[in-house]
């Protein structure tokens, strides 16, 4: 059974209100817990991994951490097209992934770019401000850039 992403719970409000409702729901639909512990553990159990399958969805590995969701969104769109064989659709979605990957791309260097420029002047770390190629290997360690 895949993770649910308890992340995107942590930062998404309206999903947050979505998933509480969706327990309840399925709390006042289940009644009475039976007398049995290990029952009543498997039935609540059960409600709170279904809710978090039916609203939060699973953990997606993220390859590229510079596309935003929506940028995923489209691919997966894309993907779609493909499966259905729709050539049009999916050359034109092929056009707005490359638009929006190329615009999500530079706005997460941008940020990376002012961590580092963040890190290299903070006065008690003497050690970044004479090399800030460790600090941009650190940067590094998680994100690769092939241009």
């Amino acid at each position: 059974m895949p993770r649910p992403d308890v992340a995107r719970l942590v930062q998404d409000a309206e999903l947050q209100d979505l998933y509480n409702i969706t327990v309840q729901n399925k709390f006042a639909s289940l009644g009475a817990l039976p007398d049995d512990v290990e029952k009543s553990w498997i039935s609540f159990s059960h409600v709170i991994h279904s809710s978090a399958d039916e609203v939060i969805g699973p953990v997606r590995k993220v390859r590229k951490p510079w596309l935003s969701t929506d940028t995923i969104t489209i691919l997966e769109e894309k993907a779609k097209a493909k499966i259905q064989n729709n050539t049009v659709e999916r050359k034109r979605l092929q056009g707005v992934f490359k638009a929006r990957a190329k615009h999500d791309r530079e706005v997460f260097l941008n940020i990376l770019c002012d961590e580092l420029e963040t890190d290299m002047a903070e006065p008690s770390r003497p050690c970044l401000q004479s090399n800030p190629a460790t600090v941009w290997q650190k940067k590094r360690s998680y994100w690769h850039y092939y241009p």
